[in-house]
This record gives C-alpha cells, structure tokens and sequence, in this order.
C-alpha cells in the first residue's frame, strides 16, 4: 500500500452508536495496560489550571507534579492571577498515575442538554458509556485470562422501578438524590479506614442548582466544597474548560460519575490506567 497512514473520508468510525455497545469491550485486555493509555499526562496548559486552582481541591500544599518549576522562568507572575500565569514552559505534563489528591470526593453532574438526552436514553433503552459498562457481571468475554475490571456500580433497576424510570434516576440525578449517594459512598469509604473532607463538583449545572448542593454538603460537614463554577481560569485555559475538569476527577481519591456519559467514561478509563483502585469509581 503506498500511503502510510488510513485516512477517513467524511463521518467517523467511533461515532456515538459505536461507543455504547459491548464489543468494544474486549479491547480493554490489551488497551488498557498499553503505553498509550498507561502513559496518559495532561499537556501543561491543564497543569497549570490545576496548580492554580488546587485550593479549590485540598487543603493541603500543592504537590511537586502540579508545582511550576521556577527555574525555567525569568518571570515572577502571580501564580493566583489568571491575568498573568506562568508560562507553560514552568509546568511538566501531570501523569494520571500520580497520587490521587487524597480526601478529594469528586463528582461528576451533567447538567444542560442532558435534560433531554437522558429522556432519549430512558427511552431508547440505552446502557452505560463504554468503560462504565464494567460494572455489570454478565458481560461476555472473550478472553477468561484476562477478567475486566469489576467496578461497584451498575445500571441496576430497584424493585418497584420500570427500567425506563431507573435509567433515568441515574441519567439525572435531584439534589436529594446526590446528597444519598454523597452520603453512602462517604460512609462506605469510612468504614475502610479512608477520611474525604473536600467535595469538587465538575458541572456545566446552573449557578442556583449547583448552590444549592453545595450548601447541604457544608451543612454534612464537608469542610471544602468547591465546583466548575468556581475555577479561576486563563483566557486559554477556558477553551479546555472541560479538560481541566476531567483532571481533577481523575485525580480525586474517589469519582462519582454519570454512567451514560462519555466523559465519565474517559475519566473511568484514565483511573483504572493510572492505577486507582476499581472500588474508587461510582455512578449515580
């Protein structure tokens, strides 16, 4: 063949149909322990939004992987000023096998659009995003060596619940419904002798909605409750708004997810390569 790459002419072989079904599944055995996934690091452009921003997740000192090198630099900006960050050059890409930013509950609501998608997805019947399919027993593998990751949570109908309604209670969870599971995964971590004091929220959820949450998790006793709503990016760092979010939640000792989102399935993913334990990623 004399062309040296594939080239794909108009549409995409991984469109929405193709990651939503099950044989894509397999695939993990090899890929999820291959360089490309295991070696994943976000460019400095994220490194620096999460430096800047690291009170927002812990009270604790920023690490040495997120901290500029100020030997690269010629410049003293303000480090807490978006108006003037550090140059690129001050940061090293942020490995997704890093230690996690322990006491970090994060959580991952997605809000918008998804008032009617998660209508869509009720009705189609649809199952979980790709990697989130982990959590059901019954999935087909073809290689009985290599047995996929069993993650804690599934897309479980409770007695009394038509399926319809189940799947869409974990599409689009109410305030008191992420208060519960805040609560039960809290509790559970607890009893395993782990200790969360901070809750970041990654949100596109409208300010009063996203208040609101926030305000009941102070009033459980979370010391440091901050959200999407809250970062102080640079003009640049907006445009990867979504990005930076995905940092801090795969960097979160514990994630709650939205099992039919793609973004919650690329956080998964990223957490599982970078050596999470499997117990530390949930669903709504």
């Amino acid at each position: 063949m004399p062309d040296e790459c594939v080239a794909v002419v108009g549409g995409t072989p991984f469109n929405f149909a193709f990651i939503n079904i099950a044989k894509v599944l397999p695939a993990w055995n090899s890929y999820g322990t291959s360089p490309t996934l295991k070696g994943h690091a976000w460019s400095a452009l994220i490194t620096r939004a999460l430096s800047r921003n690291f009170a927002l997740f812990s009270p604790d000192p920023v690490p040495t992987a997120l901290s500029p090198a100020l030997s690269r630099i010629t410049t003293t900006p303000g480090a807490g000023d978006p108006r003037m960050p550090y140059p690129l050059v001050a940061f090293r890409p942020y490995c997704a096998a890093e230690p996690p930013i322990f006491g970090l509950l994060a959580l991952h609501l997605r809000r918008g659009d998804y008032a009617e998608h998660c209508a869509n997805l009720a009705f189609w019947g649809s199952e979980y995003n790709v990697w989130n399919k982990f959590g059901n027993t019954s999935l087909p593998n073809p290689d009985p060596k290599s047995a996929y990751p069993l993650l804690p949570d599934h897309l479980s109908v409770p007695a009394g619940m038509s399926r319809h309604n189940a799947s869409y209670a974990h599409c689009w969870p109410t305030p008191d419904a992420v208060l519960v599971k805040v609560r039960a995964v809290r509790a559970e971590a607890a009893a395993a002798g782990q200790k969360f004091s901070t809750v970041y929220m990654a949100t596109n959820g409208e300010a009063v909605w996203v208040g609101e949450i926030a305000d009941r998790l102070r009033a459980e006793g979370w010391a440091l409750v901050g959200s999407s709503l809250d970062m102080q990016l640079a003009r640049d760092e907006q445009a990867v708004s979504q990005a930076v979010d995905m940092g801090v939640l795969v960097a979160a000792e514990t994630f709650i997810g939205n099992g039919f989102s793609s973004v919650t399935s690329n956080v998964v993913q990223l957490r599982l390569a970078g050596g999470r334990h499997v117990n530390t990623n949930r669903f709504w």
